[in-house]
């Protein structure tokens, strides 16, 4: 493996590293050997897991022009609703 590989397998699993050396322990079965093939097996899952690409991130982008203005147009609306309720609403002309 490449220097570059091994720095980004760290790099994504040093939460699992213990002194940068990969700690897998298994006591799921009775024996053994059994127990080793399934540390090997989540090895290679992690290994794989590690050297995937990153995912791109989401990109942020502004609201359209006509989703801003109904929005604008909602909270219009809403504001004329609650001034409606005020017990003044009538008298303030």
């Amino acid at each position: 493996m490449s220097f570059s590989i091994k720095q980004r397998i760290l790099e994504r699993l040093e939460q699992q590293c213990i002194n940068r050396f990969l700690h897998i322990v298994s006591e799921q079965e009775r024996n053994q050997y059994q127990n080793r093939e399934v540390a090997l097996s989540r090895l290679q899952y992690l290994l794989r897991k590690g050297l995937q690409p990153d995912s791109d991130s989401r990109k942020a982008t502004r609201p359209t022009y006509a989703s801003q203005k109904r929005k604008i147009s909602t909270k219009r609306h809403r504001a004329i609703l609650k001034q409606k309720r005020r017990r003044n609403f009538w008298l303030d002309d």
